[in-house]
């Protein structure tokens, strides 16, 4: 099946639609007909389509002016010019993935890259299975070069934002930012891990553009109106969660990720926060799985 096939795969009340020609999007996720994510129009790329989950891969949201250094080699990115002068999301959202041989409730789509925008060959590997009311996503880079490769993964799911939404989600930690470069973390502050991020607040009511740490890897949505529930986890891998709610927008983003934003520019970042480095044929992978049920 050739990149330019959309695929829809419909099992256990699960209507999921996989654009890999355009970032490897999944631009539909319905449950029971009722929207889990955020729908896309057909055939827009991530960066346009606001909508579904897109691939993190082979770094999580921005590096600083799109240059770090790894073992002694400097390294400058290609930059999409709504991100300037930050490189953004890594390659694997720019770039088309391949379908491979799906089944009945299950699909794997894959994108190889052979250096150039990023100076290392390395396979992305996408996973998604469900089974009753879970749906499992997996996303996994493999480095498939002669030396060490930095690496970080993530995933960038939009969810539904709407008047009944109430959010859940603790953290331990958050990178603090400066209004005037959004993204580019300046400090790191404690956060009383018990204490909810939203508790008290209306997803409108909020300005979020902010890496945490520490999360427990859970987070709840809770949609009010049509008594939807919408419960997210992930493996240890994804030690860090970006929330993207801005206030002038319609939208909600929990973005499980390996590392911390800029992570490839700072030092002496705990480990949970560092971006990986991969020996040849060494894998990093990440799971989030969403459970959802419904009073109705």
């Amino acid at each position: 099946m050739q990149p330019a096939d959309p695929f829809t795969l419909e099992a256990q009340d699960w209507r999921v639609k996989i654009d890999a020609a355009c970032g490897g999007l999944i631009s539909e996720c319905r449950w029971r007909g009722l929207e889990i994510l955020s729908t896309a129009k057909a055939g827009v790329w991530p960066a346009a389509a606001h909508a579904g989950c897109f691939p993190l891969v082979p770094f999580s949201n921005r590096i600083r002016d799109a240059a770090f250094s790894f073992a002694g080699n400097d390294v400058s990115l290609l930059v999409p010019e709504f991100a300037m002068p930050h490189a953004l999301h890594g390659l694997g959202w720019r770039s088309p993935w391949t379908l491979q041989n799906p089944s009945a409730g299950e699909v794997i789509w894959t994108q190889t890259n052979a250096e150039g925008a990023w100076p290392w060959p390395y396979e992305a590997r996408q996973r998604l299975a469900v089974a009753g009311p879970r749906l499992t996503l997996t996303i996994e880079i493999e480095n498939t070069g002669t030396g060490p490769m930095p690496a970080g993964i993530g995933l960038h799911p939009y969810f539904p934002r709407r008047p009944d939404l109430e959010i859940s989600i603790r953290a331990g930690g958050v990178w603090q930012t400066d209004a005037s470069n959004p993204g580019i973390p300046t400090r790191w502050s404690a956060r009383d891990p018990d204490a909810d991020i939203f508790t008290g607040k209306h997803p409108d009511s909020v300005d979020l553009d902010h890496c945490f740490t520490g999360w427990n890897r859970t987070a709840r949505l809770d949609y009010r109106d049509t008594k939807l529930r919408i419960d997210l986890s992930a493996n240890e891998t994804l030690s860090n969660i970006i929330v993207y709610c801005p206030p002038d927008r319609n939208v909600l983003c929990l973005e499980p990720v390996s590392h911390v934003n800029n992570a490839a520019n700072l030092s002496q970042l705990d480990p949970l926060q560092r971006m990986d480095s991969l020996e040849p044929g060494q894998r990093l992978s990440g799971t989030m799985i969403v459970s959802v049920s419904s009073a109705d």
